[in-house]
């Protein structure tokens, strides 16, 4: 019998810079090695280059809520950093209580040096 509740995704996002291909690969790298350390097992990875955090208006991010939505049971999303998710309060706070409504959890590969966290 597989633990579904140990089925994670991945979300990686930046704004915009020289850099922005190797910042996504970079956040993505630690966010898998968080997954490893911690027993998940991750089923797909989105990634938002060149897309704002001010906004939820980004293709990867409506893609992985679409995948969350339609998915059979909960995933964790893992990210590097809140700020990935989002900068507004609001659609943070909307995005926690979408993932959890599902009996997902989100949680940050940053944190996991001081214990992780999630949200």
């Amino acid at each position: 019998m597989t633990d579904h509740s140990k089925q994670a995704i991945i979300y990686c996002r930046n704004a915009c810079g020289e850099q922005s291909i190797s910042k996504i690969a970079q956040q993505e790298t630690e966010c898998r090695l968080y997954a490893e350390k911690n027993g998940y097992r991750v089923v797909q990875a989105f990634h938002d280059d060149g897309h704002s955090g001010m906004t939820m208006n980004r293709p990867a991010f409506q893609l992985m809520l679409v995948t969350l939505l339609a998915a059979p049971e909960p995933y964790t999303v893992i990210a590097t950093a809140m700020d990935r998710i989002s900068y507004e309060v609001n659609d943070f706070a909307s995005i926690c209580k979408i993932i959890s409504a599902l009996g997902g959890e989100l949680v940050f590969a940053e944190d996991d040096a001081i214990g992780g966290r999630t949200a």
